[in-house]
């Protein structure tokens, strides 16, 4: 029986495990910091939106704004397409905090317009009344922000949890999003380092039918596949991403350890930076 296969957008890595990844599988991206596996998570979302495959970024410390900063020196605009639907940046805690989300950035355009004013008020009064509004304004956005730390806190690991999964099945539901990412299983333990927790996690993200790139942080000179050691077992497949430093120059590494279902090339291979993105290849770069 043939397996319905994703194409990962990365050129040459597709090629090493039969056209892309199993549809509807969890994989873990695991390896250094700054290793690639950030900017391989998101070339893969970035390719899934040319190809109409609409996509959800999950971050649980990096701010949206880093996220895509990051792909910007590729040439990746992800505005276009988060403006259509067809990729959604989202940061964890934004999860069950939408209305708040959505009336902080109603209060900060109001404050930005409201700006505008008071440098061209034309009497006092007009400028008082601006300052009034401005307040006001704030006042409301330090109530929002302490709302929301205060659910942060309050909130059990298993609640938080319950409400995150569920707002992210009504979004992948409402975007018919086929891919996901996760950033990342290591900063989701700080929250809850159950291995029980960790395995249900994973398993309801495999729920979602979309395909999944899971990523978690090794320490350096781990010999593990992931942190936790228990996510490289529960998930599909794991590509595993590691840093090479010699005089000369610094290489960054890629070898499939794992691909459910699929006939895999686990040769070590080379990450390659090129203008337009990422690329595998069998030999090094050069510049690297």
């Amino acid at each position: 029986m043939a397996i319905s296969r994703v194409d990962t957008g990365i050129k040459g890595l597709s090629e090493v495990i039969e056209g892309g990844f199993p549809e509807g599988s969890p994989i873990l991206i695991s390896g250094f910091p700054g290793a690639g596996k950030t900017l391989t998570c998101l070339q893969f979302l970035y390719q899934g939106a040319l190809r109409d495959e609409p996509g959800i970024y999950i971050t649980f410390e990096e701010p949206k704004e880093s996220i895509l900063t990051a792909g910007k020196r590729f040439g990746w605009d992800f505005s276009e397409h988060i403006k259509n639907g067809k990729i959604a940046i989202i940061e964890y805690f934004e999860l069950g905090n939408e209305a708040y989300m959505m009336e902080l950035d109603k209060l900060r355009c109001g404050l930005r317009e409201l700006s505008e004013k008071k440098s061209k008020a034309a009497s006092p009064n007009e400028l008082d009344d601006i300052e009034i509004k401005m307040a006001d304004y704030q006042s409301r956005m330090h109530q929002i922000e302490d709302v929301i730390t205060e659910r942060k806190y309050k909130l059990t690991q298993h609640e938080r949890e319950q409400e995150f999964l569920e707002r992210l099945r009504k979004l992948v539901s409402s975007m018919k999003a086929k891919r996901l990412v996760i950033d990342s299983l290591s900063a989701y333990a700080i929250y809850d380092e159950s291995r029980e927790s960790l395995h249900r996690f994973i398993r309801r993200v495999r729920d979602l039918k979309t395909t999944s790139l899971l990523i978690t942080e090794l320490p350096k000179n781990s010999e593990g596949l992931s942190r936790d050691g228990l996510s490289e077992f529960v998930c599909d497949g794991v590509i595993l991403f590691t840093i090479e430093h010699s005089k000369e120059a610094t290489y960054r590494k890629v070898r499939v350890e794992k691909m459910r279902y699929t006939r895999i090339d686990g040769r070590e291979k080379y990450l390659w930076f090129t203008d337009t993105g990422l690329e595998i290849k069998d030999t090094p770069q050069s510049d690297a």
